[in-house]
């Protein structure tokens, strides 16, 4: 019988006195939660990081880990949880959400959170209606962001009217990117099911429907995996961009519909303009990635819109542009001053995700020396952290446990 986790109500008071100047509680220990606790308290900061499920954060070494209750089953007791946080940790510290959960729980507890933590961009609900995927998708089209042809479905009469006048694939997305992470057994690491016949598509529809009774349907946009690129940065309370990165998604997991694994920073003016004339004419404040694809005949077309801190936005700490720092610096009071990187000669690897995607790309694209060639250095490594050892062996567990799933699944 699989044991229960439970948050611990006490909060460590002991730690929470501290001289260092700068407090942070991050919410989230996902691997970019985990990532960014990790490189805050490396650069002298009092770091906690919150989570409700014993995620991979919580086994490395770096910050204080604390356990609280789920704020989609029990907003009140969460919200009480985590105003005794505030006051106990005192001097209001910043707080930063790390995925869509967060952001809605933060977003929905404005009111009560607000004496007690420092936040960015809460109090409008722009943060909210970018978590939500027809929302953003609305927004953007609002503010003359170039959007695919979508439609939020509730039934397959939704979808046979949208797929009516379609001629490409199509795309199904949850509209909260974790229904689908907290439904592995159903889902497995898919960010979205694709279908190329109508009748495909209603048959995923009512596959799934009984675990999201909403779902967004979108059209594909054609292209190689090189033509997905990720602009993620900073935005101060007038909304003007502190640092910003666009990256390009070479490899993702799983291959051609996942998320990254592998990235190269690159320079894209024309999309660098547009997503910042995009954040100022939606007044946005904080962290925020936007994710593009490349139409072969149209130019930029929208993928989604991520209001928090990524999983690879670290490349940028080399190079001159710490994302992060800058967050946690401007609710601190500090002058955030425009910054681009110094050098684009860098790439991100994620192993826990490139390695079993290696065989597809092996098979589609890259020779095995190819492969081996695009991790020399300058790379960042951010699921293999030095002396985090412990860290380290979680994520090869979990990844070792999934593999075996994988396995066993096929010979069922």
């Amino acid at each position: 019988m699989k044991k229960k986790m439970r948050y611990d109500s006490s909060i460590p008071v002991s730690l929470a006195s501290s001289t260092i100047e700068k407090k942070v509680v991050i919410l989230g220990m996902f691997i970019n939660g985990a990532t960014m606790q990790r490189h805050l308290c490396k650069i002298g900061c009092r770091v906690w990081g919150v989570s409700h499920i014993k995620e991979e954060g919580f086994y490395s070494r770096y910050g204080i880990k604390i356990l609280c209750p789920d704020p989609e089953k029990d907003f009140e007791k969460w919200t009480a949880f985590m105003v005794k946080l505030g006051q106990e940790i005192g001097d209001r510290p910043a707080l930063i959400p790390t995925s869509d959960y967060y952001v809605v729980a933060v977003g929905n507890a404005v009111k009560q959170l607000g004496p007690h933590y420092r936040f960015h961009g809460f109090g409008n609900a722009i943060r909210i209606q970018l978590t939500y995927k027809h929302s953003q998708l609305e927004m953007a089209e609002r503010n003359g962001f170039p959007v695919p042809k979508w439609k939020l479905v509730r039934s397959v009469d939704d979808v046979l009217s949208f797929t009516r006048d379609m001629k490409s694939k199509i795309i199904l997305k949850p509209v909260l990117s974790h229904q689908w992470r907290f439904n592995p057994e159903v889902f497995g690491s898919r960010k979205v099911l694709i279908a190329e016949r109508v009748s495909e598509l209603i048959n995923l529809y009512k596959e799934i429907e009984q675990y999201c009774d909403e779902l967004v349907a979108i059209e594909y946009i054609p292209g190689p995996d090189e033509n997905l690129l990720y602009w993620c940065g900073f935005a101060n309370e007038d909304s003007t961009i502190g640092g910003s990165l666009i990256g390009q998604k070479k490899r993702l997991n799983p291959i051609h519909f996942g998320s990254a694994s592998y990235v190269q920073l690159i320079q894209e003016p024309a999309l660098e303009q547009l997503c910042s004339d995009f954040i100022k004419r939606i007044h946005f404040q904080g962290l925020c990635g936007i994710e593009v694809k490349r139409d072969l005949h149209d130019g930029y077309k929208l993928i989604e819109i991520n209001p928090r801190y990524g999983l690879w936005e670290d490349i940028g700490i080399p190079v001159g542009v710490d994302l992060a720092k800058q967050a946690v610096d401007c609710l601190y009071g500090d002058h955030i001053a425009p910054v681009q990187p110094h050098s684009y000669n860098i790439r991100w690897v994620a192993w826990h995700r490139d390695i079993p995607m290696l065989p597809h790309y092996l098979k589609e694209k890259y020779g095995f020396f190819q492969w081996i060639w695009s991790l020399r250095p300058p790379i960042i490594v951010n699921d293999l952290p030095l002396f985090d050892i412990k860290y380290i062996l979680k994520i090869f567990i979990l990844q070792l446990h999934s593999l075996l799933n994988r396995i066993f699944k096929r010979h069922e």
